[in-house]
This record gives C-alpha cells, structure tokens and sequence, in this order.
C-alpha cells in the first residue's frame, strides 16, 4: 500500500507494519524468497538502506535463483545506481524464469530505456501489447519512449491510454502533466495539477506527482518545493531521482546534489554482506 509504484497511503503510516511482517516471516522461516525480496524492496525504498537492500536480495537469490519477481526487484535496485547493464541483466533473468508475466516484460522494457535502448524496448512493449492490449503498464512505457524521441504529441496520447486502461490508477496522470508542459500546454498540465489536487481532498497523492509536472513547466522552486515534501514523506520514487531523465536538468543545481546527499544514494555500487 505505501511502496509499489502508486503508493496508495503515506508510506510511514504503512511501510513500518510490512517491515515487521516481513521481519516476522524471516524469523519463523529464513528458507523462503519473499519474505527477504520484500525487506529488500522495504530497505531500499523507505529505509534507503542500499546495503541492506543488496544483501537481502542476494539472500533471497541464493535461496532460490528461479524467482522472478526477486530478480525484477533486483534490477530495479541497479537501476537506482544507474548501473544500467546489471539492471538489464537481472531484467533478463526474470523474464527468463516468467516469458509470460506482463510485470517482468515491462520491467525489462523500462530498463532498455532507461539504457537508452529505445527500439529494443519498443519492440518488446509491442509484443506485450499483443498478448495484454489493455495493460497500462505497456503504454506507461511506450510513452516515455516517445518522450525521448521529443514525440510529445505521441507521448500525451500514449499515457492518456495508459490513463484509461485498467489498473494505473494515477501514475498516468504524472506522465500526462508531464507531457503536457514539455509539449507547451501549460494549461493542459495545470489542469493535471488541479485533478490531482482534487484526488488528494480523499486520497494520498505523492508529493512526487507534482514536482515531476512542475519540472515540465520549468518552476524549479516548485518542484524543489515538492521534492522535499516526498523526502519528508519518504516517497519511494526518490530512490531512482538521480537516474530519472525528468530531473537531468537538475544535475547543475546545488539544491539537487544536496538532496542527492540527504537520500544517500550511492555513488558506486555498495558491497554487500550476508
């Protein structure tokens, strides 16, 4: 509820009790994978504990290489440290182990364009589509492509798919404020804005979601504004700032490297220990 991509509560008022679960699991049985893939998620995400995240996700591959969902959420940690190859590789892995899961596809596609593989992971998120036509997770990533590629038109339809497709919940709606103020709709991303604002009267809304359409608008002071909030929330996104292509027009500002320093996302990639 307050991890995964849509955060759906404050993560403090959730994350806590699913560490404790996952701590229990482990001390009634250290045999089993996800008990120590789930601390490994809650380490990185929350705690910001790249150490302690690598060792519970080599713990839980060395109980068993065959688990897809470890290896998912292995590349995701190599991914945080822009080690775009290893994130690749345990990408591959997964989908190894599950050709057929839409999550580990996506996951995969994410990672080629992350690496700037951007016909690769096109590629694969049109046979996906194939198979899922109305995953919204596949036109998530087809639209960042197009972003890329400067293809903002393509980009905004793109999400407004993903928008209207089952499960994304609001994580479109970051992507389509996005797109609409790199495109200069200004109006168009302040409409987001306010949507999201409305959502937020009942539900938890990431602080994250707002500065990424405010980093489209070029208002740094706003974006920096909600960046501290998602760092005071903990918000699990903060964990890949500094490989999001959003925020690289950041890297030059004193107030990013700042932050940068508060989440402590490593410079190289840490050692681990069991």
């Amino acid at each position: 509820m307050g991890d995964q991509g849509f955060e759906l509560e404050r993560p403090a008022e959730s994350i806590p009790q699913g560490i404790e679960y996952a701590n229990k699991a482990i001390e009634l049985d250290d045999s089993l994978v996800n008990p120590y893939t789930y601390a490994g998620i809650m380490k990185l995400n929350y705690e910001w504990d790249w150490v302690g995240a690598e060792t519970c996700f080599n713990r839980a591959l060395s109980i068993s290489h065959n688990d897809a969902y470890a290896h998912m959420q292995y590349s995701m940690y190599f991914e945080s440290l822009g080690d775009n190859n290893r994130a690749i590789e345990e990408a591959q892995l997964a989908r190894q182990v599950d050709p057929l899961s839409r999550e580990v596809m996506m996951n995969l596609a994410w990672q080629y364009y992350q690496a700037d593989l951007l016909p690769e992971a096109h590629t694969l998120l049109e046979h996906l589509l194939e198979n899922e036509p109305d995953f919204w997770g596949a036109y998530w990533d087809i639209a960042h492509i197009y972003m890329a590629k400067g293809q903002y038109e393509q980009a905004i339809q793109t999400f407004k798919k993903a928008d209207d497709s089952t499960g994304a919940y609001i994580m479109s709606l970051r992507g389509l404020g996005y797109a609409y103020a790199m495109n200069g709709e200004k109006s168009e991303a302040v409409k987001v804005i306010k949507e999201l604002q409305h959502i937020q009267k009942d539900n938890y809304v990431s602080p994250y979601y707002f500065a990424t359409i405010y980093m489209g608008l070029n208002q740094i002071d706003q974006t920096f504004k909600y960046l501290e909030q998602a760092y005071e929330d903990r918000s699990r996104s903060l964990v890949w700032l500094n490989v999001a292509k959003e925020y690289m027009p950041l890297k030059e500002d004193r107030r990013f490297h700042e932050l940068i320093e508060r989440i402590g996302i490593p410079s190289s990639i840490p050692q681990y220990c069991y």
